[in-house]
């Protein structure tokens, strides 16, 4: 110990500061089905020169017991992020997990990052299902979540947390570890000094690196950041007043956006209004933006409960309240444009509007989708922002409440699902698992191969080869309508419209969406 000590105080004589860290665990990561799995992670070399080491691999059961172990000797140069994949593979049962992995240089400077831990849960998963998870606590008041509650992303790093607040005019906010569905009690919402209101109408949350940004609604101007590290809050400069002299009551929403590459919070104001605000997380200024559009009248434009916002990191979606028009932000050119509204017919030719409830999530892939909740019932959308279309997916179940998803609903994707808060006076929470290849969408034709835009129109005969697998064929909301091991049969007898295909071996458990032409 005491020749390290001297090697590493001479290299730090020399200006040589050595530091590799671990910085990401990909997988085995979240909420993830059993299967077969090669752990993956990161490694960086944060200077100090070409460094050599041994990166480890270890995962054991939540209670210590190990149940995997792998090593590798990595190279990095300076400055070099590398992901590492591990020969070994690890078969996970059903079960809660802690993964960690750890590297050892013996000049390392920095030890703060040599290693990174991760809990993962295996569980069986269905795409295109529900599953209720558990409910959010009772709390001192009693009361469940209802107007103002909502819930954001609180990951830090190697933890998977949601943070939960529960609105119904009560200060209560908590923090749900979802590996170990466990619930936490957190600072309490504060109330100010010239009113003692907590979140009701209108109050939204937002989560911006180490903060969770909450505009109190419940009729105020109130602007608050809870700082995740601390557990603490602070009062931050009020939302503007506005022409309209009106304060936040319902219709509001929190999104964020890039302006010349620098972060803003932005507000839609809601409450009878079209006011629409950017707000420097830096200065603690507030900048009005451009109004949201003006369609057919000043009454229509308006902006009420069940309007909702989301963001793909730089610009912004609005969704809007009864008409269902759905509308583009350019952040950096502050102009709106109009997208494919949200259909208002469902699977069974019921017209619904959106309503007070509605929520949306924005999901990064190939392509990106966006999550929606129309809000006023139970029904759940995806939207293609490549294609600019709409697909219904699988309602939100009503039991055990049976109620259907109103004020206080909110949306948040993590750990390879979408979580869901209910909302409408009821305190479950629901999980969704998406498709992987939602809209990688296979069109059945009797034309000869071709292309169209991003989509592939192949005829039946040509389908991907599923050889002696099961396949199975489902509607577009998620019900099973045929399981056979013959491609031709498959399409036989089905009507026009949207389908999931999906082959199951032994090994994969793989989707496809098809849309039968005729």
């Amino acid at each position: 110990m005491g020749k390290l000590i001297i090697l590493v105080s001479f290299l730090l004589s020399l200006g040589i500061s050595s530091d590799v860290g671990v910085t990401k665990i990909f997988e085995p990561s979240g909420i993830i089905p059993p299967d077969n799995y090669n752990p993956r992670t990161q490694i960086k070399n944060f200077g100090g020169g070409d460094q050599n080491f041994w990166l480890f691999f270890e995962i054991q059961t939540i209670s210590g017991s190990p149940v995997y172990f792998d090593s590798s000797f990595q190279t990095l140069s300076n400055n070099e992020t590398k992901n590492v994949s591990f020969s070994t593979t690890w078969t996970a049962d059903i079960g809660v997990y802690v993964c960690q992995c750890s590297l050892y240089l013996a000049s390392d400077t920095n030890s703060d990052n040599n290693t990174l831990s991760s809990k993962v849960r295996v569980e069986i998963l269905s795409p295109g299902q529900w599953i209720l998870r558990d409910s959010v606590p009772a709390g001192n008041s009693g009361k469940k979540v209802k107007d103002g509650g909502g819930m954001v992303d609180g990951s830090t790093r190697g933890e998977h947390f949601l943070y939960v607040m529960k609105g119904n005019n009560t200060d209560e906010f908590y923090q749900y570890d979802v590996i170990l569905g466990s619930w936490q009690v957190k600072a309490r919402v504060p109330k100010s000094l010239e009113n003692a209101r907590s979140p009701k109408k209108g109050s939204r949350l937002y989560r911006s690196g180490d903060y969770v940004y909450l505009a109190k609604g419940n009729n105020t101007l109130e602007f608050w950041a809870y700082y995740i590290p601390d557990d603490s809050w602070t009062r931050l400069k009020d939302i503007p007043l506005g022409l309209g002299s009106k304060r936040i009551k319902a219709g509001s929403s929190l999104a964020e956006g890039r302006i010349d590459n620098k972060k803003y919070l932005f507000l839609l104001k809601g409450s009878g209004t079209r006011e629409f605000y950017a707000y420097d997380t830096d200065l603690d200024t507030w900048v009005e933006k451009t109004a949201t559009p003006y369609i057919l009248s000043e009454s229509k434009s308006k902006i009420k409960k069940g309007s909702c916002l989301v963001d793909d990191g730089r610009d912004i979606y609005l969704l809007k309240d009864k008409s269902n028009w759905l509308f583009f932000y350019d952040a950096d050119s502050n102009l709106w444009y109009p997208r494919e509204s949200l259909p208002f017919y469902n699977s069974i030719l019921k017209r619904t509007k959106v309503k007070d409830g509605a929520a949306m999530v924005y999901l990064n892939g190939n392509p990106d989708i966006i999550y929606a909740l129309k809000g006023g019932g139970n029904e759940f959308w995806c939207y293609s922002v490549e294609d600019d279309s709409w697909l219904e997916l699988v309602p939100m179940p009503r039991p055990p409440s049976n109620k259907k998803v109103k004020g206080g609903s909110s949306l948040v994707s993590m750990t390879g699902g979408i979580f869901a808060l209910k909302g409408g006076n009821t305190n479950e929470m629901f999980m969704y698992i998406p498709f992987d290849t939602l809209f990688n969408t296979f069109r059945i034709t009797s034309a000869n191969n071709n292309q169209q835009g991003n989509l592939t129109k192949l005829p039946l005969n040509n389908l991907p080869d599923f050889s002696s697998d099961k396949l199975m064929v489902y509607d577009a909301v998620g019900r099973k309508v045929r399981i056979t091991r013959s491609q031709k049969s498959a399409w036989l007898g089905l009507r026009p419209g949207i389908y999931f295909i999906g082959y199951l071996n032994n090994k994969d458990h793989n989707f496809k969406k098809v849309l039968i032409i005729r």
